[in-house]
């Protein structure tokens, strides 16, 4: 008797547009974060959400309270975000970019190397997972002008 023939699911297409809206869900995250808008936060950020930033692990309650702490001390970050790399597997998005950050005028900009990774849940993109590295070795300059403009964002440990 021939072994069964393995059951596949059907091969669904990616909707168009979609690597387009994962990476404006990282650029809604980022302007959220900079006026501490928690609704917005609880709505881009998937329940099991967690960051790993300045050598701490954030879960989301715990991220939008240092989002929060951060927006109450006055503190501001604004991002420059460059060189976007969005990988999409339709209802999965990994995004890698570069960041530069300064907090306040006349502070020194500072360069990260970050990642996140997105679900598609059905009704829209949620972030999983953020991580980020301080650039080591790789000087601040003006801030690059990406695709995705300027950026505020307050989180983490930055």
């Amino acid at each position: 008797m021939p072994a069964p023939a393995p059951v596949r699911a059907p091969v669904q297409a990616c909707p168009s547009g979609i690597a387009a809206h994962a990476l404006g869900v990282l650029e809604t995250l980022a302007r959220a974060s900079g006026v501490a808008d928690e609704a917005t936060l609880n709505q881009v950020l998937a329940a099991d959400f967690y960051d790993f930033d300045g050598g701490a692990r954030l879960d989301k309650v715990q991220f939008i309270a240092a989002v929060k702490t951060l927006a109450d001390g006055g503190e501001r970050i604004t991002w420059a975000i460059s060189n976007p790399d969005v990988h999409v597997f339709c209802k999965e998005a990994w995004v890698s970019y570069v960041t530069e950050a300064v907090g306040h005028p006349g502070d020194q900009p500072r360069r990260f190397l970050q990642s996140a990774l997105l679900h598609h849940d059905g009704s829209g993109w949620r972030v999983k997972f953020l991580q980020s590295t301080d650039a080591v070795g790789q000087p601040a300059g003006p801030a690059p002008a990406g695709p995705t403009g300027r950026l505020a964002l307050s989180a983490g440990s930055r």
